[in-house]
Formats: C-alpha cells, sequence, structure tokens
C-alpha cells in the first residue's frame, strides 16, 4: 500500500508545479522543474526549509550531465595530426576554445597514455573509459572490476597528471 506524502512535500510540489507551468515546455527550466517533482517524491530527500531549492539544483544538475554525456557520446570523430591519423573526441577535449588548445590538450594525452600503458594494462583501459566521458560504474561495468578500483586508477592517474603538468 502506497504512504501519503507529507504536508511539506505536498507544498513543495505544487510550488514545482506552480514553477514548471511557468516556463516554457521545451526549456531545460521546465524540465529541472518536472524532474525536481520526482525528487521532491523521494522519502531519503529531507524535509528542510530548501527543499525546493535544493531539488531544483539537484535537477538541473542532474539535467546538465545527462545532456553532456548524451553530446560527447554522439560526438562525430575528427581527423588529427597524430601518428595513427584519427582521434575520437573526448570530453575533456571539446573544453578547448581554439585548435592550439586542443593539439596541447592532446599532446598531453598522449603522455599520460604513454605513462598509464608502461604502469598497467587496467591502468591504460581506466583512462581510455574516463576519457570517453564514462562514470565510474560504466567503467567497472565494462572491464569487469570494481567502482572502487576504478576510483583508485583514476585517482593515480589524476596525480601522474599533476605530476607532469607540475615538471
Amino acid at each position: 500500500m502506497a504512504k501519503s506524502l507529507s504536508p511539506a512535500r505536498v507544498r513543495a510540489i505544487a510550488d514545482l508545479q506552480e514553477i514548471r507551468d511557468q516556463r516554457p515546455v521545451n526549456s531545460l527550466e521546465y524540465a529541472s522543474a518536472d524532474h525536481a517533482i520526482d525528487l521532491v517524491m523521494n522519502e531519503t530527500r529531507p524535509e528542510n526549509a530548501f527543499l525546493v531549492p535544493n531539488a531544483l539544483r539537484d535537477a538541473r544538475s542532474v539535467l546538465l550531465r545527462q545532456r553532456r554525456r548524451e553530446a560527447t557520446r554522439q560526438a562525430p570523430v575528427e581527423e588529427v595530426d597524430t601518428a595513427d591519423g584519427f582521434e575520437a573526441i573526448s570530453p575533456s577535449a571539446l573544453m578547448c576554445q581554439s585548435p592550439e588548445q586542443a593539439l596541447i590538450w592532446s599532446e598531453g594525452y598522449r603522455k599520460l597514455a604513454a605513462w598509464a600503458a608502461g604502469r598497467s594494462v587496467r591502468t591504460a583501459r581506466c583512462l581510455e573509459h574516463w576519457r570517453y566521458g564514462n562514470t565510474a560504474a560504466e567503467g567497472a561495468g565494462l572491464l569487469n572490476i570494481s567502482r572502487r578500483t576504478v576510483m583508485t586508477e583514476r585517482k593515480t592517474i589524476r596525480l601522474a597528471a599533476r605530476n607532469a603538468g607540475a615538471n
């Protein structure tokens, strides 16, 4: 049997519906308010004075992350001047503002990939999955290792990249 919602959650849902109805249907704000309603209905979300703003903030960040991930997964493969002739666009490379930045990023990535390959096959594969925007859980599933191991590998890669940048 379904539980009834608390008065605070009912008020929050009504507020979010009002916010949603004031926005254009295909806008990010409309989608955020709509997703925030789902978040408010979750019983594990704390009921406090900031229930509506927190739900809106969380919903917006979830939707933006989903859109970024979808955009990078559907990105075309660009020809880049590399040794093998082709290199796929990664989420990090998409942040480059100019061709010079993209070239610098590409060179730094090649150095990091060489370091990772020298360390272990698992590290190199974790780096590749991370590069293409996979979450730690997705990478763990693809590599048949634990999420914790992927996070440890990413931490090691991050430290190596920082040390290489400092030199």
